[in-house]
């Protein structure tokens, strides 16, 4: 059976946390964090240690009240309209 999405993304998220921690290059996943992709804003939540879903989203949103990205949809927060 294929991994999903999701899955994935924790994997690297997670692991890319690990690894920049270990490197002190905390600058990357702010970085990531504000890049236009939501494939790597994801990854950026994933890489925070220890945080609610709540606390690593807003890591990536400045509201959670205006998601409207595919790691939203997929860890199941609503999907919201900017229009």
């Amino acid at each position: 059976m294929k991994p999903s999405t999701h899955s994935t993304c924790s994997v690297i998220g997670r692991s890319l946390g690990q690894l920049t921690r270990q490197q002190g290059d905390e600058a990357l996943l702010q970085e990531l964090a504000a890049h236009p992709s939501d494939m790597l804003r994801c990854w950026a939540a994933y890489a925070q240690p220890s945080t609610s879903l709540q606390e690593a989203l807003r890591y990536i949103y400045p509201s959670l009240e205006t998601n409207t990205s595919a790691c939203g949809r997929s860890l199941g927060l609503p999907f919201v309209s900017r229009s």
